[in-house]
């Protein structure tokens, strides 16, 4: 099992390559677009369903659940980059949510450190003068970095910024009580609006999203091929698994 400067150094890596250094928020779900490669695609699925990914010839393709909050969304597309990007894992992946092999975990820790790199952490410590971790910074952070609260405190437990107390408190609070008097942006922590529940992107998607808006497909052939129209068996034998029917 990989450790952790092992996945420090390939997940900074992977941000130079795409253009980022080491410090700043990255837009995750934006550079899968700048690719012509990727096909990312939105989908209500069961609970225990986080996303998907495969590689279908020339294609990358991954899936999230849009009943999770954009912040643990983004968190999956980091974590499905470290399936395809870094293992090669063509022959697709389901992430279910306690899954706890090698892989599963190192792609976790991956898609921490692609998010928020050791480096973005110090920097945000010395900038905003943080000489202890209160709800105010570790919220400001999360939505500096887009993360899930729940995901900031984890690491931040897992770096020794907080101790075990304030990480148990803090890991089983719900953050949108707590914070919605303050006039801070919700949408990290809410799951996908109606409008964004069912949705793909991507060269392809762009073809099959017009011919949805133009009522030349049904809202289930839009579904099935939004799924299945350009991918091969095995994305469809996991979708299966994964999705929410009506």
């Amino acid at each position: 099992m990989k450790d952790d400067l092992q996945l420090q150094t390939e997940a900074v890596k992977l941000r130079r390559i795409n253009g980022y250094g080491s410090t700043e928020p990255i837009d995750v779900i934006g550079l899968l677009l700048a690719q012509e490669c990727y096909t990312f695609i939105r989908l209500p699925m069961t609970e225990n369903i986080s996303g998907m990914c495969v590689i279908d010839g020339d294609s990358k393709i991954i899936a999230v659940n849009s009943m999770m909050s954009l912040g643990r969304q983004r968190f999956t597309v980091a974590h499905e980059l470290y399936h395809i990007e870094i293992e090669h894992r063509g022959q697709g992946v389901i992430c279910k949510k306690g899954t706890i092999t090698d892989s599963e975990k190192e792609a976790d820790r991956f898609a921490s450190y692609f998010l928020l790199p050791c480096d973005a952490l110090e920097w945000f410590a010395e900038k905003y003068e943080v000489k202890e971790w209160t709800l105010e910074q570790i919220v400001r952070l999360s939505q500096l970095f887009r993360m899930s609260f729940q995901a900031v405190v984890y690491r931040l437990h897992q770096e020794g910024k907080i101790n075990d107390l304030v990480y148990h408190k803090l890991i089983n609070s719900n953050i949108i009580d707590i914070i919605k008097d303050t006039g801070t942006d919700m949408s990290l922590y809410m799951k996908s609006p109606e409008e964004e529940m069912e949705k793909s992107y991507g060269q392809y998607s762009q073809l099959l999203e017009r011919a949805h808006k133009e009522e030349r497909i049904s809202d289930s052939l839009y579904k099935q091929f939004a799924l299945e129209g350009f991918c091969d068996e095995r994305w469809s034998k996991m979708i299966k698994e994964a999705l929410i029917y009506d």
